[in-house]
């Protein structure tokens, strides 16, 4: 591992049972995450789930849908899973959550940038390197952009698709507003994205330095 450009592949290599886990710990707490947030934020547990049949979803889009990039954008929208709250009164869903493909591939995505950075982290205090704050900066400031940014939600005061801005109007932010900071979501997305490589570049260098200095000895 003297080149630090190797030093996640060897390491992830090494613990990959561990780092396959943290990336299904991560996904599945970070959708338990916004379940909590919508449940504390309505008072309202959700009554209501729903598994759906994607594969034959899918095949009856194909079939049916004459252009090959219609037939695949349908595709990407369709739910996989759903769940949320439903009035008694008028039977629809004043929220939800729901979980589509790009949707569960990009928090997947995210879930292993981080996966790699903590068992960066354990081999990083295994060979003593000198404490460095800036990653775990770097890593903090991009976790909270992409879990802003991969939220799939739904809330029947936007009267919309489900959508990652929806959670920003949870929270207080107006519509018009949201609706504005949605147009930057692939700078957001980026930026979110490269801090998470550049708080990964900065362990494997401390790692690869640290080999070094063994080596050298």
């Amino acid at each position: 591992m003297n080149s630090w450009a190797t030093v996640p592949f060897a390491v992830v290599r090494r613990r990959w049972m561990l780092w396959l886990s943290l990336v299904a710990a991560g996904t599945a707490l970070y959708y338990a995450g916004l379940l909590l947030v919508m449940v504390l934020r309505f008072d309202q547990v959700p009554n209501y789930a729903v598994l759906y049949h994607v594969f034959d979803s899918y095949l009856n889009i194909w079939r049916s849908t004459p252009s090959a990039a219609d037939a695949l954008h349908i595709m990407a929208n369709e739910p996989l899973f759903e769940t949320g709250f439903r009035s008694p009164s008028f039977g629809i869903a004043e929220w939800t959550l729901t979980i589509i493909l790009p949707n569960l591939v990009q928090v997947m995505a995210v879930s292993a940038l981080g996966s790699t950075f903590a068992v960066l982290m354990r081999e990083s205090r295994r060979l003593a390197c000198p404490a460095n704050h800036a990653d775990k900066a770097a890593l903090g400031v991009g976790a909270g952009i992409m879990a802003m940014c991969s939220a799939s939600l739904t809330w029947v005061v936007c009267c919309a698709s489900p959508s990652w801005y929806v959670a920003l109007t949870i929270m207080g932010v107006s519509l018009s507003l949201a609706q504005a900071i949605g147009a930057y979501y692939t700078p957001m997305i980026t930026v979110g994205m490269g801090l998470f490589v550049v708080a990964i570049v900065l362990q494997a260098r401390r790692i690869a330095a640290a080999n070094a200095v063994r080596v050298g000895r």
